[in-house]
């Protein structure tokens, strides 16, 4: 199972990853999409889809 962290206004994919992680970790990081240049915050919708 993978996971995608996808920014909320231009759907580019942040991350894809196999293991779960804090979302507050990944952010850490980087605290804005590198595609829009939006802030990336901790509130957060969980959207689940079988591929």
């Amino acid at each position: 199972m993978s996971i995608e962290i996808v920014c909320s206004k231009c759907n580019n994919t942040l991350y894809r990853i196999k293991q779960l992680r804090p979302v507050k970790d990944i952010i850490k990081k980087n605290n804005r999409c590198p595609n829009c240049d939006a802030a990336l915050t901790t509130d957060f919708v969980l959207s689940i889809e079988r591929f």
